[in-house]
């Protein structure tokens, strides 16, 4: 098989678990000798150690005409004007969140260019797939989590960043500090390897939410409401199978679930019972199992294509 090009295009202002997870698929295609990714930036992006790319990949011109195929997340379909779309050049777009799915939201009208999606989770591929031109995939977002020695320091971690008035709320009922400002990601791992029990306030809904699985890997016990693209990993503890709390999305329900965990945790044989289902979770989703699953489906892509 000869080698494929492939362009991907980012405007980074600031590191984001976005950015990281196409940082992933271009890495992945890195690996393979069947392809040759290369990137390029807006002339606005950050180069520093925030950003991914930073320093081994240095941005190249937005040029789609000296590619095979072009790889494109989010708005990134703002760099391709209507009337400057190649038919016969593959796209493979990425979707990160529900809100594509929705009219009022920015990145809607792109759902109308064609293109082969992959979705990263079945909540985000049944919130477009009838609303999509072209081919539509989901391959659950893969993770690469660190091996942590951190010591258990803190009884109870509230990452609040996405929802700072709650996140100072439970604080303040708690007696305790909240994040409420974007970590480094190495902070951020570092505080929830330190936790006990995270609590995590994701957006109200996200499409998958790779915190919850940072957390069901390095603290003892997750607290995390349902935000719509963590329904298929995140299952509450009172099924079989259940890795971590799952309150509604309220104050009142997330305050009686810390104390629900740490009832958990002074109960061994629960707490086993969750960090097991949780680690399991967690292998489930490794970078290995994603980039396996997209490669294959790069081998596709050209029949994909072409199959009107």
């Amino acid at each position: 098989m000869s080698t494929k090009s492939v362009l991907f295009f980012r405007h980074f202002e600031q590191y984001s678990g976005g950015h990281q997870k196409v940082f992933d698929y271009f890495c992945h295609l890195h690996a393979s000798d069947g392809y040759a990714p290369e990137i390029s930036f807006s002339d606005s992006s950050v180069q520093d150690k925030a950003n991914p790319w930073f320093p081994d990949y240095a941005g190249v011109d937005f040029d789609p005409t000296a590619y095979d195929y072009l790889f494109l997340a989010g708005m990134d379909w703002t760099m391709l004007a209507k009337d400057n779309v190649n038919p016969d050049q593959p796209v493979i777009n990425l979707i990160q969140h529900v809100r594509h799915g929705l009219p009022s939201e920015d990145v809607y009208p792109f759902l109308a260019y064609r293109a082969i999606r992959i979705c990263v989770s079945p909540e985000v591929q049944m919130a477009i797939e009838d609303k999509s031109n072209g081919p539509v995939f989901t391959i659950a977002n893969g993770i690469d989590i660190p091996v942590m020695t951190t010591k258990k320091s803190d009884d109870v971690f509230i990452a609040g960043y996405k929802n700072q008035a709650l996140a100072r709320d439970l604080a303040n009922e708690l007696g305790i500090s909240a994040q409420v400002d974007q970590l480094p990601r190495e902070e951020f791992l570092e505080k929830l390897a330190a936790a006990r029990i995270t609590v995590l306030l994701p957006h109200q809904t996200e499409g998958f939410y790779l915190p919850a699985l940072e957390a069901m890997q390095l603290s003892d016990i997750v607290v995390v409401p349902d935000c719509v693209g963590n329904r298929s990993f995140c299952t509450d503890h009172l099924q079989a199978d259940g890795n971590c709390l799952m309150p509604r999305y309220a104050r009142g329900n997330i305050l009686e679930s810390i104390a629900r965990a740490k009832a958990i945790l002074a109960d061994q044989k629960q707490s086993r019972r969750i960090k097991i289902a949780a680690t399991k979770t967690v292998n489930q989703h490794s970078l290995n199992r994603e980039r396996a699953e997209f490669l294959n489906l790069m081998s596709r892509i050209d029949d994909l294509w072409h199959d009107k």
